[in-house]
């Protein structure tokens, strides 16, 4: 009897998968240009900002760290 559980269980994944492959392929290819932009590149693309930022989050962090070592 397990056995026969088994082997459904098997062929069920399997046509699952197979199913699950032809929705897959069956994907429609869509070419998309979602170019907006004249070639200027957004605030976040910048590498000081970044670098600002954490310098900010470690000095936000040991101001944090420090802060809770009081013993008064």
């Amino acid at each position: 009897m397990e056995t026969i559980k088994n082997h459904a269980l098997k062929i069920y994944a399997s046509v699952l998968a197979v199913l699950i492959s032809v929705m897959a392929f069956a994907q429609e290819k869509l070419d998309v240009d979602v170019d907006v932009g004249g070639g200027e590149t957004a605030w976040y693309g910048n590498p000081v900002v970044w670098i600002i930022g954490a310098a900010l989050f470690v000095l936000i962090l040991v101001a944090l760290l420090r802060g809770g070592n009081r013993n008064d």
